[in-house]
């Protein structure tokens, strides 16, 4: 978790108004964001200065401001990084002593960035004589309750495509850790997917600031060794300097982007590989460039896209020349 913790912590404090749009969209709604929340952190610690510290990655009080009215409103956010037995109770005495402690109900709201599909804890409760209901459900007659709102960041498997697509970079943060779990084992692929989430942070329009602070959460969850994070530092230099050309020339996209440009016409393809020669003659040098075949001897286009993809991620002139022997052996270029 020391990989994905740090991201969830910073983003619930630099970016709380984007999570709460992202995730808890109809409280997003009712608030006024025109107005500053009040950060009453250090009010949460006295609430229950005895809790365990539990596996939570980050939590949050916050006083913000209803839209219709102005009225004061409080949210008790917390981010869970494992199953554990007491969370539930956990967000029970924040809630009532917060209530207690500001004469109004807390609104509590859990996210759960856990592995476990199974575990869905959304409300607490107890007491001391229990019940039978005539539909057979156990209540208590002296009975405790709270109900949180629960979001489950693992729901999100499956819809990746959504998440790239969106416009709130919350959707590439939320894709950026569910990658971090599925590539955990395979460089290449995390290198592979850091570069794409990375140029498609660079499409959205928002101030350069803020687009290097998102750069900075995927790179927090998509952690590579020296050798591979210099091929993509590599690749998204070569997609700068390539920025002045059309965008058909543009390698970047075409070669990262599998499927989304069927059907290439040859002057698209020709320019590919011009930049695609440039790029290995930069980074691998005059011999390794010589050993790219002509694009028309690769083959179609799906393989040439593989090509251009591998060669972005090599590590080293060796691993270079042996994708190119692999891949499409043949004379050099003329």
């Amino acid at each position: 978790m020391a990989d994905k913790e740090s991201p969830w912590k910073e983003v619930c404090e630099r970016k709380l108004d984007w999570v709460f749009l992202y995730f808890f969209v109809r409280v997003h709604r009712s608030l006024d964001w025109t107005r500053d929340y009040e950060s009453l952190d250090g009010e949460l610690r006295k609430l229950a200065p005895d809790a365990a510290t539990g596996k939570r990655i980050a939590d949050r009080l916050i006083k913000a401001y209803s839209k219709k009215r102005g009225e004061e409103r409080y949210f008790h956010l917390e981010v869970q990084g494992k199953k554990e037995k007491k969370f539930p109770r956990r967000m029970y005495v924040y809630n009532y002593r917060g209530e207690d402690r500001f004469g109004q109900p807390v609104v509590s709201m859990a996210l759960l960035v856990d592995d476990d599909a199974e575990w869905r804890p959304n409300c607490y409760v107890s007491g001391l004589y229990p019940v039978r209901t005539r539909s057979g459900r156990k209540r208590y007659l002296d009975e405790r309750r709270l109900r949180f709102l629960t979001v489950k960041v693992l729901d999100y498997k499956g819809r990746e495509a959504e998440l790239e697509a969106d416009d709130n970079p919350m959707g590439l943060f939320v894709l950026a850790h569910l990658e971090a779990g599925r590539t955990r084992k395979d460089e290449e692929e995390r290198a592979r997917v850091k570069l794409r989430l990375l140029l498609r942070l660079r499409e959205k329009k928002m101030a350069p600031e803020d687009k290097a602070l998102w750069a900075r959460f995927i790179d927090w969850f998509l952690q590579l060794p020296k050798a591979r994070e210099e091929a993509v530092t590599a690749a998204l230099d070569a997609q700068d300097k390539e920025q002045t050309m059309t965008y058909v020339t543009s390698w970047e996209r075409i070669g990262l982007e599998k499927g989304l440009e069927k059907g290439l016409k040859q002057g698209v393809e020709q320019g590919r590989w011009a930049t695609l020669t440039r790029y290995l003659k930069q980074k691998f040098g005059d011999d390794v460039a010589a050993l790219l075949p002509a694009s028309e001897r690769v083959g179609d286009a799906g393989k040439q896209e593989e090509l251009c993809d591998r060669l972005f991620l090599a590590a080293d002139a060796e691993a270079a020349r042996n994708i190119l022997a692999s891949i499409a052996p043949s004379a050099p270029t003329q």
